[in-house]
């Protein structure tokens, strides 16, 4: 008897159990476009005009910019565009906050990860690679 009302509980629960999921189910988010360029801008900007680089990047309207080849130059491209975030080790800038790991991250083959986090909204990240 004992083991039927055992079975009887189940049956009577299962499906409670399973609703609950989908009534505490929060809505989806919505859609974040953002627009990612890389742009290698040859040895630091030097062989071509800096303002021809600022132009570029004003052109494509991008949100978060990997830069190759930035020669020390990504503070002073992401102080031209009038953005406030850039992450220099990184070679990466953003007109949206940017988080980096510590320095000490490495990938398993060794090597350092370029990684950054961009907040694209209030609470909401994207992870940004940036590779030569």
């Amino acid at each position: 008897m004992e083991r039927s009302t055992l079975r009887l509980a189940g049956w009577l629960l299962a499906p409670l159990l399973l609703a609950a999921p989908l009534s505490a189910r929060a809505a989806e988010p919505s859609p974040v476009t953002i627009k990612v360029m890389t742009f290698n801008i040859w040895l630091g900007g030097d062989q071509v005009s800096f303002q021809k680089v600022i132009e570029a990047i004003k052109a494509a309207d991008a949100d978060i910019v990997c830069l190759q080849e930035a020669g020390g130059q990504t503070a002073r491209i992401a102080a031209a565009l009038g953005w406030n975030y850039a992450v220099p080790g990184r070679h990466v800038i953003a007109r949206v906050p940017l988080f980096a790991p510590q320095a000490a991250s490495r990938g398993a083959d060794g090597n350092d990860l370029n990684t950054v986090y961009a907040e694209v909204e209030p609470g909401r990240f994207v992870a940004v690679a940036n590779v030569h």
